[in-house]
């Protein structure tokens, strides 16, 4: 993903440059979650249920919508996160707002757990248990994906889908089956950047498409082809999907290359009550075009691997550089982040979200006029908040999402949700 992704940034910078069912009664649980020592707001939190597979994340301010149907009445919710105590409430006490704090768990991992093995062991033996750790028959999830883009802080774009998602062999690489259920958008803006150049170069393009229809030709297939916006440059629901680090396998837990990589043991944490051995990690040069870093987070008790998150820094190449140069361009080296986060059901970790950032400044320079000037933000998130492991049914074809296809053209609602009903982050 890192290569398709860096190749998507070059590319656009040389080129730049059902039927309506009654629906379930359902309670509506809001509240916010703070650090318990600063008060400052956690974004990103797991809030679900425990014996049921449905729960909902945070958003940026830490506050959370959860809609739980009305026949849940017994139940427990959790608030969790990675490097604090789980918080837990009866659901059937919960009668107001929540205000939740929560309290670091930070430790020092004993020492006779951490000197038998290296940072590298422990990444062996989580690749080792990967068929033991994760699910080996197909699930279903609901997850919400979203997307943004921000230009000098502007944002540019921005939509949202619920996605229906048919996992036919988690540990193997068969393809996921996916169908949008719900899909709108809320921004749509042209970037500015060079846009009197691209305009000018869409007017030349309509105007040979009609002189070319004028004089009975037939459109070519780069004629026919829709204008894409930089969010659609990077992919929709299936390619934040296929950042998976277990079906992926990026080289730094590939292990017949850890060798490209330095390890070291980073202060250990708590995840669902568990012990977990943090992992850092960093490219040590030798990968092309890509120095990398982050932190790999392992699950004591079973060794399976719970949270990744790493950023990668796209070098471009010294052949590229004076090309880009003489053009009269600038470019920053792009800048990528990944995270992403498992859960545990049944004693087996299912995926939980994904997050990517990608963050870039352009620059074109001019003799006689002001420069333009662009730095670029994309933003790209899915959050699961439902699995189903029973009474499965695989995703029927023509429901299936194309992702040659624009999302707003396959939206088949067979479930006939609203998002007025639905567990996504709060906007």
């Amino acid at each position: 993903m890192i290569n398709k992704i860096s190749l998507t940034i070059l590319c656009l910078f040389l080129f730049v440059v059902v039927n309506a069912q009654p629906k379930p009664a359902q309670r509506l649980l809001t509240g916010v979650v703070k650090d318990h020592s600063s008060l400052i707001p956690l974004a990103y939190i797991s809030v679900s249920l425990k014996d049921h597979f449905i729960g909902t994340t945070t958003n940026e301010n830490g506050e959370f919508d959860f809609y739980i149907p009305d026949s849940i009445t017994v139940d427990t919710l959790i608030v969790n996160s990675l490097g604090y105590k789980p918080v837990y409430y009866a659901l059937d006490k919960i009668d107001k707002t929540l205000s939740i704090e929560m309290q670091s768990n930070s430790f020092e991992l004993k020492e006779v757990t951490i000197r038998p093995l290296s940072a590298e062991d422990y990444i062996r033996l989580a690749m080792r248990y990967v068929k033991m750790n994760y699910p080996d028959k197909p699930f279903v999830s609901d997850g919400y994906f979203r997307r943004k883009v921000l230009e000098n802080k502007q944002v540019i774009n921005f939509d949202e889908a619920i996605v229906k998602t048919y996992y036919p062999d988690y540990q193997d690489t068969v393809k996921n089956q996916h169908q949008l259920l719900l899909y709108r958008k809320a921004e749509e803006k042209e970037i500015a950047f060079m846009k009197e150049k691209r305009e000018s170069k869409e007017r030349k393009k309509e105007a040979k498409i009609e002189k070319d229809k004028a004089n009975g030709k037939t459109l070519t297939e780069e004629q026919k082809k829709e204008k894409k916006t930089i969010a659609d440059m990077f992919g929709g629901p299936d390619k934040i999907l296929a950042l998976d680090v277990l079906k992926e396998e990026p080289d730094f837990l590939d292990t017949t290359k850890l060798k490209d990589f330095e390890y070291s043991f980073g202060a250990a944490t708590t995840y669902q009550g568990n012990e977990v051995v943090v992992i850092n990690f960093k490219s040590d040069g030798k990968v092309d075009h890509v120095r990398t870093d982050g932190k790999i987070y392992i699950d004591l008790n079973s060794y399976a691997i719970v949270n990744v998150d790493f950023s990668a820094e796209f070098v471009i190449p010294l052949m590229y550089r004076p090309v880009i140069f003489l053009a009269g361009y600038s470019i920053s080296n792009p800048q990528f982040q990944q995270k992403v986060s498992y859960q545990e059901v049944n004693n087996h970790w299912y995926p939980q979200s994904f997050q990517f950032n990608v963050q870039v400044k352009l620059e074109r320079e001019y003799w006689f006029k002001k420069n333009d000037v662009s730095d670029i933000f994309v933003a790209g998130l899915f959050a699961i908040n439902k699995i189903e492991t029973e009474n499965l049914k695989q995703i029927a074809k023509e429901f299936r999402y194309d992702p040659k296809k624009k999302l707003e053209d396959q939206v088949h609602n067979t479930e006939g949700i609203t998002w007025g009903e639905l567990n996504i982050i709060k906007r």
